[in-house]
């Protein structure tokens, strides 16, 4: 891995012009909350990746940031982490949950509008205990990221998978992409290089910002959490009208998903833990995993 201290983002005129695609990348996940779902391990881990053509990222280079400034003016804030917006935490304690989701329709009508494509990698330790004879044959790649580890396989996945997506979609992404990862995994203002991996990459490299300074981070960070809630939302037996109610709110966003099952509201609108477990079930089996995660792959004679 190549690691620069320092990385400068294009002109504005140049994102303004369309001279740009981009790719902004933010992890979610839910560590030691349990779910009613075995599907929902709670140390799995997610990244996702929100894909912007080059069209899409002239406008969104124009319109994003006036928009992220009119809804952390209503919530009171200098950044948006839709996790904390959602459970009222820091400035916006005591301020009325119906303000607070009002963040979370702006944003939907967003994603709604753009239509901009969607790619999801999630890993457990399940999931890593499941591929470990193919796993063990490898070290640390690039001396950092651990493929024992759910979050970085996750990440490199991810990577993997839009490689490849942007390869089948040259035509839609036409001009050079700005990677973007949200700081957590790495601090801000590293850039990483990962060769062949990020040869779809502006300068083949990673750029590791803060959502304060590059507003597309945003975009991911709603996308990341609204997908993983979504999950956890359906996993449930007892929705809450407030659950049901973000449920309606994140439907709205009609996410693009890469390879991800998609059905319509009212389809899942009485879904149960065991609607949800019967789903996961029948996903694994087509792939040639028993039913359960942790379990390894099926057997013939496995139900």
């Amino acid at each position: 891995m190549n690691d620069h201290a320092q990385f400068d983002v294009p002109a504005p005129e140049a994102l303004l012009a369309g001279d740009f695609s981009g790719m902004a990348i933010d992890d979610t996940g839910t560590p030691g909350h349990l779910a009613p779902s075995v599907h929902l391990h709670p140390q799995r881990k997610t990244w996702v990746a929100v894909l912007i053509p080059p069209e899409e990222m002239a406008e969104v280079s124009k319109n994003l940031p006036g928009t992220i400034a009119h809804v952390c003016s209503c919530l009171g804030v200098d950044e948006l982490h839709f996790a904390d917006i959602l459970s009222g935490k820091g400035p916006m304690r005591g301020l009325p949950y119906e303000a607070r989701v009002d963040a979370f329709r702006v944003f939907a009508r967003v994603f709604a509008v753009l239509r901009l494509p969607i790619i999801m990698q999630t890993y457990s330790p399940d999931n890593v205990l499941e591929q470990q004879e193919s796993l063990s044959r490898y070290g640390k790649v690039a001396g950092i990221f651990d493929l024992h580890d759910p979050s970085d396989l996750a990440l490199l996945g991810l990577l993997w998978r839009t490689r490849s997506f942007i390869a089948e979609n040259s035509a839609a992404f036409h001009k050079p992409l700005l990677a973007f990862l949200d700081e957590g995994r790495f601090r801000a203002g590293r850039a990483i290089q990962l060769g062949s991996l990020l040869d779809f990459a502006h300068q083949g490299a990673l750029f590791v910002a803060s959502s304060r300074d590059v507003a597309l981070l945003q975009l991911a960070d709603f996308a990341a959490f609204a997908l993983n809630r979504v999950q956890r939302l359906l996993a449930k037996s007892d929705r809450s009208e407030r659950d049901q109610e973000l449920l309606e709110i994140l439907a709205g966003a009609d996410f693009q998903g890469i390879a991800m099952r998609r059905t319509s509201l009212d389809a899942v609108r009485d879904w149960s833990t065991a609607d949800f477990d019967a789903l996961h079930e029948t996903i694994r089996k087509d792939r040639g995993l028993h039913p359960i995660p942790g379990r390894g792959r099926r057997r013939r004679d496995d139900s």
